[in-house]
């Protein structure tokens, strides 16, 4: 089988990224091609996992209200949602300008599903839920 040309897509989060480099580890080392499209701040994390690194635009800084309630979380909604409307453009235009066989897309990343949906690129969701994981080694074939 040749190399598969994968994109995987996260825009933040240690908590997000680092549990998917394992993976993305062995991928590379099978012969895959990897692109890791994510913010600037995790472009050496990626890189160093083998893939090339795709710039996502950053999400602004949040500051947190100083209580917790129904408002803190909507603002916190409006604020990442926002974040993540400026990825679909530069995730349609990877996808147009060269060839992806799946985009890989974390469980709260909606622009790598729409991206892979619109495209016809199959879509994997992925759920990363564990620092653990980033110790883990997949031994499937």
């Amino acid at each position: 089988m040749l190399g598969r040309n994968l994109l995987f897509v996260t825009l933040t989060g240690h908590g997000h990224i680092n549990p998917m480099l394992p993976l993305v580890e062995e991928l590379v080392r099978r012969g895959h091609q990897v692109v890791y499209a994510t913010e600037a701040a995790h472009a050496a994390t990626v890189t160093g996992a083998g893939a090339r690194w795709l710039e996502l635009p950053s999400p602004p800084p949040f500051t947190p209200p100083s209580t917790f309630g129904p408002e803190a979380v909507a603002g916190w909604l409006r604020h990442y949602f926002a974040a993540l409307s400026g990825t679909y453009p530069v995730l349609r235009r990877h996808c147009l300008s060269e060839p992806v066989d799946a985009v890989c897309y974390d469980t709260t990343n909606w622009p790598g599903r729409i991206a892979a949906r619109s495209l016809g690129i199959p879509g994997v969701q992925c759920f990363p839920t564990s620092p653990r994981t980033r110790s883990t080694r997949w031994t499937g074939s």
